[in-house]
């Protein structure tokens, strides 16, 4: 998130201006929340700061009644908007402010009985429906047509518009009263603290995408950028993971694979909890003893580490009927772990729901239990059976393309081909003496279905002798023949310390699964004419590719239309140069457009090629603003990451220092660096010249 903030200013947490006009509306899917701080530059200007206010998409409102000229935009650090939601007044006039009544729990436990029905299916399971609902209520406010209804119905989510975070007035709740504190400490150390529950939300997007404005104005706090492209990208969301559930799950995204092209989107829910039991179990009492398969005991699963104590604990084996229920109540909190257990070989299994309804629980009473805890520890990950399982329980539109489900959430993408790629949720707990620790991690990744990840390369290793010909496409010419048969090895030593008989060789490398090209069968090959016209067949191509002088004209041309290295062909023949096309990651763009990217990515090769000194490659100012990048072990200065790595825009790996100059005045320092120029051969044929701006730094 990035704002423009004013300095010299006091933002204080005052409600909204009685100024402010009204915002119409026909419906509560026009009405929204929105939190912000307008700080006017004329002191007698009656504008509130920090204020929530509701707005509506067909007529928004500027509470500074037009003259935004007049206010600078600074961050509201208040919570100005906690417990209100927005709604289309009783008249269908007016957006109107009112209490968010948040979840109903009765909702969520019924999803969570629901999907737990389909998703048990092995001895140890452990979800977190929670962290899926909450996961969900990052994109709902994104939802369009069949989407807002899918979700607000498979999850229970309250009436009124999607524009709100449904869960948030109740994460707020849990969280004043989970925060870890000791409560008591004897000679330093503490023997009773309050549980520990995290609950973390982001919203990841490319660095050069942007929210829908609605969008924004609701998950806005949560929403992170950077470079899906990058192959670090992966690196810094599962950081962020491992962070929020304190290391006991550090990765929810694939480590080896850049966030795109799989996902264009990624809203993430963590929550993590660790608290002790009010009566902890003593080390001494635990041994290593059988876990049956079933009540009768006739069968042994395995061994088991079990603890043991003697102690009066809230239970029941009347409250539900064939099971015995006990409460393990946590410290300082109103939260506990239940275990009910089976009777009989005949018992099914219990929800959440049988335990909650009928007063079950005020059943439970203070009773003298010997217990028999087994600790345990395990990991469980949901994916493809995750996204079936919400896809059966009603939420289809949002995985479905062309059903305009997702229009909210990104601007500058044809909506009708974002869909819910993926559902993604990993869960660790561990009871043991002390007592519970348990996370969840849920990921929900929008992609695009015009931008699948590429198809497998097919595999080709000139390990073996071939043949070679250098050709002049516009003459129709021949200029060299050959073959090698016993190549040499150049005194360069190489950079790749890998081999192709590696099995991850091109996984570990380049991120690719190369598949084998097909034999061809004794139909269609001789051992004395393997290029006989009459033994092989091609496409013919409508137009000579090579004769298509000019990016446009090439992509413009059906049977052409791939741009490299300033040459037309028929598909992208250099693995070392970029190719422009209608299709992939330039879908949506127009040939102008992608012309326009070509030219500007010729010259900022042009101008990062031309430094030939550290200092001055991290300097150069490339088109897009960002600056070249030096490759110390080679020395030389490219645009960006290539096969071999990426390089440093680091100064201080730069061994040559740049002409400083530095006055000091005051309190402040500026240097100033001068790179030179670059002529870059134009596609018009003139000369176009890219210079890289003078770099000055001022220090305050």
């Amino acid at each position: 998130m990035r704002y423009h903030l004013a300095l010299n200013l006091i933002i204080l947490p005052y409600l909204c201006s009685a100024a402010a006009p009204p915002a119409a509306c026909t419906s509560d899917e026009q009405c929204s929340v929105t939190q912000r701080s307008r700080v006017p530059s004329e002191s007698n200007t009656d504008v509130g700061l920090c204020g929530c206010y509701a707005t509506s998409s067909i007529d928004p409102f500027d509470e500074c009644e037009g003259n935004k000229t007049s206010c600078a935009i600074a961050r509201c650090i208040s919570d100005a908007c906690a417990g209100l939601t927005s709604t289309c007044s009783d008249d269908s006039v007016t957006c109107v402010l009112i209490p968010d009544e948040g979840m109903n729990p009765a909702n969520q436990q019924k999803f969570a009985d629901d999907l737990t029905k389909i998703l048990f299916t092995e001895p140890n399971e452990c979800t977190s429906s929670l962290g899926v609902s909450m996961a969900f209520s990052l994109v709902y406010p994104g939802a369009t047509n069949d989407g807002i209804t899918e979700i607000k119905n498979t999850f229970g989510y309250p009436d009124g518009s999607n524009l709100q975070l449904v869960w948030q007035g109740t994460t707020q709740r849990m969280l004043k009263s989970a925060n870890g504190e000791c409560s008591a400490s004897f000679d330093g150390e503490c023997f009773s603290n309050a549980p520990l529950l995290k609950i973390a939300n982001s919203v990841w997007l490319d660095s050069d995408d942007k929210l829908n404005e609605e969008y924004a104005s609701v998950v806005d706090d949560y929403a992170m950028q950077t470079n899906f492209s990058s192959i670090e990208s992966p690196t810094i969301v599962n950081d962020w993971v491992d962070n929020s559930t304190n290391g006991l799950i550090d990765s929810i995204v694939d480590p080896t694979k850049p966030l795109f092209p799989s996902d264009v989107l990624l809203a993430i829910n963590s929550i993590y909890l660790k608290a002790s039991w009010v009566e902890q179990f003593k080390d001494r009492y635990t041994n290593l003893d059988t876990f049956y398969a079933s009540p009768s005991r006739s069968t042994k699963v395995a061994d088991a580490h079990f603890m043991h104590t003697v102690e009066y604990f809230e239970y029941s084996h009347d409250a539900l009927v064939g099971y015995q229920v006990l409460k393990l109540r946590l410290q300082q909190s109103k939260m506990s772990m239940m275990f009910v257990l089976p009777l009989t070989d005949k018992a099914g299994a219990v929800t959440s729901t049988d335990l909650i309804n009928a007063n079950r629980l005020g059943r439970l009473e203070s009773t003298k239990i010997a217990l028999a805890l087994p600790k345990f520890k395990f990991e469980s990950e949901y994916e493809d059976n995750l996204k079936s399982a919400l896809i059966a329980l009603g939420v289809k539109a949002p995985f479905t393309e062309s059903t305009n489900s997702l229009c909210g959430l990104l601007q500058d993408y044809d909506c009708g081909k974002l869909i819910i790629s993926k559902v993604i949720q990993k869960t660790v707990i561990d009871v043991n003496e002390q007592g519970v620790e348990a996370a969840a991690v849920t990921a929900v990744g929008v992609s695009m279905t015009s931008m699948p990840p590429p198809d497998d390369p097919i595999l080709m290793v000139l390990d073996h002798p071939f043949q070679f010909f250098i050709y002049d496409g516009e003459e129709e010419l021949m200029l060299f023949e050959g073959r090698l048969g016993d190549p040499d090895v150049s005194e360069k030593e190489p950079l790749l310390n890998a081999k192709h008989l590696d099995d991850d060789f091109w996984s570990s490398n380049f991120f690719e699964s190369p598949i084998e090209a097909p034999l061809p069968d004794d139909t269609t090959t001789s051992s004395t004419a393997a290029f006989d016209e009459t033994t092989t067949s091609t496409t013919p191509v409508s137009v000579d590719c090579s004769t298509l002088t000019t990016c446009s004209e090439c992509l413009e041309n059906e049977g052409c239309a791939h741009w490299t290295a300033d040459e037309c062909h028929a598909s992208c023949v250099m693995a070392d140069a970029s190719c422009y096309t209608n299709t992939g990651g330039f879908a949506g763009m127009t040939v102008d457009e992608i012309c326009t990217k070509a030219d500007d990515d010729r010259k900022d090769s042009a101008l990062c090629g031309s430094m030939t000194d550290c200092t001055l490659c991290i300097e150069a100012v490339q088109s897009d603003g960002k600056t070249c990048m030096w490759f110390e072990d080679d020395g030389f200065c490219d645009t960006g990451c290539n096969m071999i790595g990426c390089g440093s825009t680091d100064a201080t790996t730069c061994q040559a220092t740049t002409t400083t100059g530095a006055t000091v005045g005051g309190d402040a320092t500026t240097t100033q660096a001068t790179v030179s120029q670059a002529t870059i051969p134009a596609e018009d044929g003139g000369d176009a010249t890219a210079t890289t701006t003078q770099a000055t730094v001022s220090q305050a």
